[in-house]
């Protein structure tokens, strides 16, 4: 798997470094598996921004042309990071249950989807102000393979 990683002295979205319990934690907490994709990366950096910070898609919207904007993604620590989305997106008015927000600003966010599946998540674009929610990649693996930095 490519290192997606953007390397910043300073960057608010990476978390202290991984310990032997907090993924088995973070997965007992939600209920779920996490993509071993995820798992691996996290194990690489725990969350942050990202050196390719857009994700193609096949709709538009009134602020999406052919691409999502996608800078960093959630870690995991207790508490931190992606412990952190439930609460997140209820603020922003997002009241369905099995996700969990991997980045988001507010306005539109890119989520674990586990809505159909405890073990393979598809990932979800949720747009708040058109309250639109889109499948934009079938698994996290494909959703990594497909980053890329915009021109």
């Amino acid at each position: 798997m490519r290192n997606i990683w953007e390397d910043l002295e300073v960057d608010f979205y990476r978390l202290k470094k991984l310990d032997g319990n907090d993924l088995d934690k973070a997965e007992k907490f939600f209920g779920v598996k996490f993509p071993d994709e995820y798992k691996e990366l996290l194990s690489l950096q725990n969350g942050g921004y990202l050196k390719f910070p857009a994700l193609p898609v096949n709709f538009t919207t009134d602020s999406v042309r052919d691409f999502v904007f996608i800078e960093y993604l959630n870690g995991v620590k207790e508490n931190h990071g992606i412990y952190e989305s439930t609460e997140t997106l209820k603020d922003w008015g997002i009241t369905e249950e099995n996700l969990i927000a991997l980045s988001g600003d507010g306005h539109s966010w890119i989520v674990l989807d586990y809505r159909k599946s405890s073990d393979n998540p598809v990932i979800t674009y949720i747009e708040v102000e058109e309250e639109r929610m889109e499948v934009i990649a079938n698994s996290f693996k494909e959703m990594i393979e497909k980053l890329f930095y915009p021109a």
